[in-house]
C-alpha cells in the first residue's frame, strides 16, 4: 500500500500509476465525443463536465460492488479517523509547510470522498443483506 505522512500520521494514497491509468481512461472517454480545444459556451462546458461526471459515476458503480465489504468499511473508517488527526494537526499549525500545503489541497476532498464511499458501501452492503434474508 502507498501511504503519505502528515506529521506522525499516515494516510493511504493511491499509487501515481493508478491515478494516471484512471485519468488516461477518462481522457479517452472525453475524446470519444469532444475534441481538444477551448470551450467558452457555458452550456457546452456544462455538457462536457456532465459527460465526464457520468464516466466517473459509472466507473464507481462498476467497482464499488467488488470492494464493498466490512473490511473495506473498517479501512475507510480508520482512514477517516487518521484524516481527523491530520486535520487537527493542520488546524493547530503543527504540520511542516509542505505538509500544510499538501493537506490543504487533498484533505477536504479526501474526507468527503471517504464519507461518500462509506455511505455507498453501507447502502450496498445493507441491500445485499436484505436480499439474502
Amino acid at each position: 500500500m502507498n501511504f503519505e505522512s502528515f506529521g506522525e500520521v499516515k494516510i493511504y494514497r493511491p499509487k501515481i500509476s493508478s491515478e494516471l491509468l484512471l485519468r488516461e481512461k477518462a481522457q479517452r472517454h472525453l475524446y470519444t465525443v469532444y475534441s481538444v480545444g477551448e470551450y467558452r459556451d457555458k452550456d457546452k462546458v456544462n455538457e462536457i463536465i456532465q459527460h465526464q461526471f457520468s464516466y466517473y459515476f459509472t466507473e464507481l458503480n462498476r467497482l464499488i460492488p467488488l470492494i464493498a465489504r466490512s473490511d473495506f468499511l473498517h479501512f475507510l473508517l480508520f482512514q477517516y479517523d487518521q484524516s481527523t488527526e491530520v486535520d487537527n494537526l493542520y488546524k493547530a499549525s503543527a504540520l511542516s509547510p509542505a505538509e500544510d500545503q499538501r493537506w490543504s489541497e487533498i484533505g477536504p476532498i479526501m474526507r468527503r470522498t471517504i464519507k461518500y464511499l462509506a455511505e455507498r458501501s453501507v447502502l450496498l452492503y445493507e441491500d445485499i443483506a436484505v436480499r439474502l434474508k
